[in-house]
């Protein structure tokens, strides 16, 4: 996972052809986010959605999960120079580190293709 972490935001970039901003901005504008909401990125890779996630709701609390540390690191980089106060978990979809919490958005993209087959199904 280190050398995808490395490329991982210019990989996206060309694949989206330029376009991920808007494609995640359409994403949460389809959540219908509002202040003070909780939120869950799942595969949350550098963080990017959980970024734009945590300026949408404001003082509500937005979490991201990894199965990557390489990721993770990444994304706490990417929170602390954009000044933000999201919180990142190296765990996977299949076991999050805090079962009991509930929250009211999960959002997830990119990251269902790393899923075992009998997750996914």
């Amino acid at each position: 996972m280190r050398s995808s972490a490395r490329f991982y935001d210019a990989l996206v970039w060309v694949l989206t052809f330029g376009r991920e901003g808007a494609f995640r901005a359409r994403l949460l504008d389809l959540a219908r986010l509002a202040p003070g909401e909780s939120v869950l990125d799942v595969g949350c890779g550098t963080g990017t959605l959980a970024i734009a996630a945590k300026r949408r709701v404001g003082s509500g609390e937005v979490r991201g999960v990894d199965a990557s540390p390489e990721m993770i690191a990444r994304a706490k980089r990417k929170t602390a120079k954009a000044g933000t106060d999201v919180v990142f978990d190296i765990a996977v979809a299949e076991s999050l580190p805090s079962p009991e919490a509930r929250f009211d958005l999960v959002l997830s993209t990119l990251m269902l293709h790393h899923l075992p087959r009998a997750t996914r199904e």
